[in-house]
């Protein structure tokens, strides 16, 4: 329970002394006081500015060897320490007295022994306050323990005050650190203010260690929050003194180590200190060489809350991790609520384990700004919010390896200007479910390559604006995509497809399969193509509609189609309308049956081939200038079979010199022409 305290701070010599008394052992962390003045007392403060673990290398603010008994212990690793007075309920410094005796610090959690400890420290960062305030001195430094304090490494440290002049580590004010052992004291400026428990002096290091910190239930850890603030969630145990903090920085979610979740952990929902009017850490931040893991069964939830626009950021750093791990049946999970955010920035690393995921709650925010996704997991929006779900801006949203990208029913996802839904690798797959719908902002769209695929069903692919155009869907490398009964709105290029061809026919039943979809143009804007294939077999294009409703010439091409070899590429039954070519064959040699080709006085071709071959028959063409142009063309079966191309109001013009006709006629032909 929080209780405001008032505290007085009386610049005079101390009644009582805090140098160590007979039997005790100094701190791992010492602070001395070796002002020339006996009245210059300094005030010291410690407290994490990292995510910090306890002795037990868990992630809990609860020392390894609590005592609810009080004594001259510390319960808690903030690094704070509490007088056992009755009226000592909370402390913000710590004063030493000026004297060669006057040492006193912390312990480091890490040892069994804490009797004449003032405070306690755990691994992570901590930022120590220094300060004399009659020559209104104030520095500061920050201490690191990684995981392997101390190692092979003296544990101890030596923080001293001083003011002479020409002594050690220069003149006047100033705070000087020295590690035990071989190394000599020295100005804190000279290591950047910033100790590093593997890195004492010149010739006395050893490689920072990163092992887990486990985060579960074990040694008693009743917190199921993260980040956990010291100036909160200390005196967790209703019997045990006071011991929170008063400090004025947001820094406790910063991870420098690597932990792993192995318990459901939230977020938490209070932010906010109205009587102390500080506001607790709500941002998690993955720091370089840094790694958070979800394990197996584990759920972490980034929680909603009202009260702020935007609630809980998680972000990873360039060269940052968040894995979850693999499993056989329930894998990591993380939860994005409505508000939250995850933000991968460049070069970042996020692994989702086989039958893990990352589920974003409408309204959450899932940003990748150059990370590496990878993994055989998925990432799943949901759908049934009123809130639509938003993508984070950036040229190459790349997604790899075997992750899922899935939309739920009615799920809605805008994918922002200048941005480009990248999927790469063999079974990277985006999946639309029924009524689900991806929005595109301006010279944005969707890139599948090197076997990735989508796989879409009764699902809405269009502008964010419906004035506006986006680039389209754009299929490359052999896979096996399946859009069917979709909608495709103001699309530049609708869907490309391309380099779906391997010389071993029988390596996959099909490449790509659109059918029953709609293709529409609602702008003023001519698109460049509904369908385009090249080099592509297994093709597909059936039952599909191509409409424009603002402009007579809404598409440059229906369909448009080159270099595509023999073998098994399908146009049947679609209807194409609004376009100056129905249909475009350069080099390629589809079975082309059963499509209306509907055409008005701003339109040219129905059918335009060049150097092509294949079969085309019951097709039906209407009010094109040219109803059939081709160059170097030879359609050796059926090109003209029984009645296989009914013309109305249109011109069927087709350059003998440069055309090659073969044609059987197992019936009566008949052409039908009407001017």
């Amino acid at each position: 329970m929080k209780i405001k305290i008032f505290v007085t701070f009386v610049l005079t010599f101390m009644a009582f002394s805090k140098s160590f008394s007979q039997g005790d052992s100094p701190p791992e962390l010492w602070i001395s006081n070796q002002s020339t003045n006996p009245q210059r007392i300094i005030y010291y403060t410690i407290y994490p500015v990292s995510m910090v673990f306890n002795g037990d290398k868990n992630y809990n603010l609860k020392a390894k060897s609590f005592d609810v008994t009080g004594g001259d212990r510390s319960n808690y690793i903030a690094g704070v320490y509490l007088e056992t007075c009755p009226s000592c309920n909370k402390v913000i410094k710590t004063d030493v007295d000026p004297g060669s005796l006057s040492e006193i610090g912390p312990r480091h959690d890490w040892v069994e022994y804490k009797d004449g400890a003032r405070g306690c420290v755990g691994f992570g960062i901590y930022k120590i306050e220094i300060e004399e305030p009659v020559s209104s001195f104030l520095d500061t430094l920050t201490v690191e323990y990684d995981y392997g304090y101390p190692g092979n490494l003296s544990a101890d440290i030596n923080l001293t005050f001083r003011n002479d002049i020409n002594g050690i580590g220069g003149s006047g004010p100033r705070v000087t650190f020295k590690w035990s052992g071989n190394c000599s004291e020295e100005n804190i400026s000279t290591a950047n203010r910033k100790l590093e428990a593997w890195n004492h002096c010149s010739g006395v290091s050893r490689a920072k260690q990163y092992e887990f910190f486990i985060y579960d239930n074990s040694n008693e850890n009743i917190y199921n929050l993260l980040p956990l603030d010291s100036r909160r969630d200390c005196n967790v145990i209703t019997s045990a003194p006071e011991q929170n903090h008063e400090f004025y920085q947001e820094r406790s979610g910063l991870l420098s180590a690597y932990l792993s979740i192995r318990k459901d952990v939230i977020t938490p929902s209070d932010f906010y200190d109205p009587v102390y009017q500080y506001y607790y850490s709500r941002t998690i931040t993955i720091l370089a060489n840094a790694q958070l893991n979800v394990y197996k069964g584990a759920t972490f939830t980034l929680n909603e809350y009202q009260n702020f626009i935007n609630a809980v950021t998680m972000e990873v750093l360039s060269n940052g991790a968040l894995t979850l791990t693999d499993s056989a049946e329930l894998g990591g999970k993380i939860v994005i609520k409505s508000k939250s955010t995850l933000k991968l920035n460049y070069n970042s690393k996020l692994y989702i384990g086989r039958n893990s995921e990352i589920r974003i709650k409408p309204g959450g925010t899932l940003c990748n700004y150059g990370a590496s996704i990878r993994g055989a997991g998925r990432i799943f929006y949901e759908g049934g919010g009123i809130v639509h779900h938003t993508m984070c801006a950036f040229p190459d949203y790349l997604i790899q390896d075997s992750v899922k990208f899935i939309l739920d029913t009615n799920a809605v996802l805008s994918v922002p200007n200048n941005t480009t839904l990248h999927l790469k690798g063999n079974t990277t797959s985006l999946i639309l479910k029924p009524g689900s719908k991806l929005m595109f902002g301006e010279n944005s769209g969707i890139l599948c390559d090197s076997g990735a695929k989508i796989i879409a069903n009764n699902a809405i692919f269009t502008s964010i604006d419906s004035t506006k155009k986006w680039n389209g869907i754009s299929l490359n490398h052999l896979s096996q995509d399946t859009i069917k009964n979709c909608t495709i709105k103001n699309a530049s290029n609708g869907i490309t497809i391309i380099n779906k061809y391997n010389g071993n026919l029988t390596q996959i039943p099909y490449s790509t399969e659109v059918s029953g979809c709609s293709f529409v143009n609602q702008t003023n804007y001519v698109l460049n193509s509904g369908v385009y294939v090249a080099g592509s077999h297994k093709v597909l294009i059936m039952n599909n509609t191509f409409t424009s409703n603002a402009l007579a010439k809404g598409f440059t091409h229906g369909i448009y189609a080159e270099y595509c070899p023999e073998g098994n590429f399908n146009i049947i039954g679609n209807t194409i309308n609004n376009s100056n070519s129905g249909m475009t064959l350069i080099n390629s040699s589809p079975y082309i049956a059963r499509n209306t080709l509907n055409g008005n006085a701003y339109v040219e071709m129905g059918f335009f081939l060049d150097n092509s071959n294949g079969t085309l028959e019951y097709n039906v063409v209407n009010d094109f200038y040219y109803s059939y142009y081709s160059f170097y063309s030879f359609w050796s079966v059926y090109i003209l079979s029984v009645n296989c191309i009914v013309i109305t109001h249109c011109l069927f013009y087709v350059v003998l010199f440069h055309l090659r006709f073969y044609h059987k006629i197992f019936g009566y032909v008949s052409l039908y022409f009407t001017v």
